[in-house]
């Protein structure tokens, strides 16, 4: 059994993350993270992605 991509945790996470990281940029406000604590940033959102992969029990499909 396959679900949704909409209904995929994984799929939402990584969307809002890269919504933040546009709107960060096209705000001309980029030294919201400090440089310093980017690599920190990074490995949690990497940390995050890889826990709900591992919780992840169907395959999804494009088009349901």
């Amino acid at each position: 059994m396959s679900k949704s991509l909409f209904a995929s945790k994984s799929f939402w996470f990584n969307a809002l993350t890269a919504a933040a990281a546009i709107l960060t940029a096209i705000s001309g406000h980029a030294e919201i993270i400090p440089q310093a604590v980017m690599p920190y940033v990074v490995a949690i959102l990497a940390a995050v992605n890889i826990a709900l992969r591992m919780v992840t029990t169907e395959p999804v499909v494009i088009m349901k």
